[in-house]
């Protein structure tokens, strides 16, 4: 059931934007692809786990600033003159979201605008409770909280 979120997400994204490349959906726990479509015919799951790294290292890095909370990172925006990398980071930390874009074809408003309603429909049906119990089995069927669970992966 997650999965099909992941790909009606995917396909809603890719249907109403021109210049989509990629979309993966990259879990926290291992830094595994759990879900990844291209539309441009070439294979982009390598790029979203290296850049899945960054992100961690990012959310990581929040620690360390005054005043801002551990949850304040929720966007990676990392661009060149012909692509532009949206990292997304899910509201539990359990999944980011990763978009490859055509920077010359992408309006990044419209895409910001268009993820939230996408990601909004999603997770109204994808919880942090189902992504742990569907996706992680071998994790105890008590989902950590959402502070110990981003604890737990990024400053462990």
């Amino acid at each position: 059931m997650i999965l099909d979120e992941f790909k009606r997400y995917t396909e809603q994204i890719g249907a109403q934007l021109s210049g989509i490349l990629s979309v993966s959906f990259i879990g926290t726990e291992h830094g595994e692809i759990l879900y990844n479509q291209s539309f441009s015919g070439l294979d982009y799951s390598a790029t979203a786990k290296f850049e899945a790294e960054i992100a961690k290292n990012a959310l990581q890095e929040i620690r360390y600033i005054d005043n801002i909370h551990e949850d304040s990172l929720r966007e990676i925006t990392i661009s060149n003159n012909e692509q532009i990398h949206v990292i997304y980071v899910s509201k539990d930390f359990d999944y980011l979201i990763h978009i490859i874009t055509d920077a010359t074809k992408v309006n990044y408003g419209i895409l910001s605008i268009i993820h939230k309603q996408c990601y909004e429909a999603m997770t109204k049906v994808v919880t942090f409770d189902e992504v742990q119990n569907e996706l992680y089995p071998e994790v105890t069927k008590e989902a950590p909280k959402k502070e110990s669970h981003f604890r737990k992966l990024f400053f462990s």
